[in-house]
């Protein structure tokens, strides 16, 4: 959503300039141009990251109508979300989030009565605590767990096979691994990139960490690496194992279910396709198959984008076509 707004990429380009001291009259590129590298690295640590603006020239605006997308369906694909992947949001200024929740995100294309409505019957709450955690999940609703589903469904219209899962093991290392983790009172399920620590095995590394003279030699180099798995226990390692099976098998034959046998107790991972509408949840408890998360919800938040593009494509037609579509109804009617 944000890549699409050229308002946000002028922003980008005018910070970019007084960030390096720049003349506004410069062009990005003369600017940064005349910079060395190590003055623009240092000159910018304070931007937070790049997002790809559609300029309908290297990046279309468009993306999901072009050859480039409709590629993708001929290769299988796996895909999904964690259980509260707002927790990446959560911690990049909360209140400035909350405010543009109010403002620029909807702004236009739908009467803000009505966004303000569809939010305050879904998550309005009097308690401080259970609106953050709300706040949370409307966050990783709005900017993945929709796009992702959206994504899903395109990809099911080929012949390819489709596959979803919902990760949701409440994952608390100690200490906190991450820049964007939530205190422990917000955390009721999986952050966003939590299950990476079981898809590659954390478990099994911080057992082998001991023996394995490469891999210690990677977490000294690495200061990251060992955060990152340091929640990872051996407690885990069933699932971990379960994990790696599946995403192994799919990068092997397109299918989680094969060639290597799941472990005891895995369930068969089914396509998702839009009838069936699966999904598989993972966590240490238990991996079961179910149907889309928040179906309803992520789908009333589709409509409101949708919504809001069509606004934005009529915004941008000119007058002339504009009045021609009157005319031509008038003549109909």
């Amino acid at each position: 959503m944000f890549g699409l707004s050229d308002n946000m990429r002028y922003k980008w380009e005018q910070s970019i300039k007084e960030s390096t001291n720049c003349d506004v009259k410069l062009s990005t590129y003369e600017c940064l141009d005349s910079k060395t590298a190590e003055e623009i690295v240092t000159q910018t640590r304070r931007l937070s990251y790049l997002v790809p603006v559609a300029d309908n020239d290297f990046f279309a605006g468009e993306v999901v109508a072009t050859e480039g997308f409709e590629l993708s369906k001929r290769f299988d694909l796996m895909v999904g979300f964690n259980g509260q992947e707002g927790g990446l949001f959560y911690s990049f200024e909360t209140a400035l989030v909350a405010q543009a929740l109010n403002k620029s995100i909807f702004e236009h294309g739908v009467d803000m009565e009505v966004v303000r409505e569809s939010l305050r019957i879904k998550y309005e709450t009097d308690d401080d605590r259970e609106r953050a955690v709300r706040l949370v999940a409307f966050l990783g609703e709005q900017f993945i767990n929709k796009e992702c589903t959206c994504q899903l469904r395109q990809h099911a219209e080929g012949e390819t096979a489709t596959y979803a899962y919902y990760f949701t093991e409440e994952y608390k290392p100690d200490p906190p691994n991450l820049a964007w983790s939530m205190p422990d009172w917000l955390k009721i399920s999986a952050d966003h990139m939590d299950e990476i620590p079981f898809v590659f095995g954390g478990s099994l590394i911080r057992r082998d960490m001991e023996k394995n003279n490469t891999w210690q030699r990677i977490l000294e180099d690495g200061e990251f690496i060992g955060k990152f798995i340091s929640g990872a226990s051996e407690e885990m390692s069933s699932l971990s194992l379960s994990m790696m099976t599946m995403w192994t098998n799919f990068a092997k034959s397109g299918n989680p279910n094969v060639p290597v046998a799941l472990p005891e107790g895995t369930p068969t991972w089914p396509e998702f396709t839009t009838e069936s509408d699966s999904f598989l949840e993972i966590n240490n408890n238990n991996i079961q198959v179910i149907t889309t998360p928040n179906k309803e919800r992520l789908m009333k938040l589709e409509s409101l984008r949708d919504a809001r593009k069509l606004q934005r494509y009529a915004d941008q037609r000119p007058a002339s076509a504009v009045n021609q579509d009157n005319r031509s109804m008038k003549d109909e009617l």
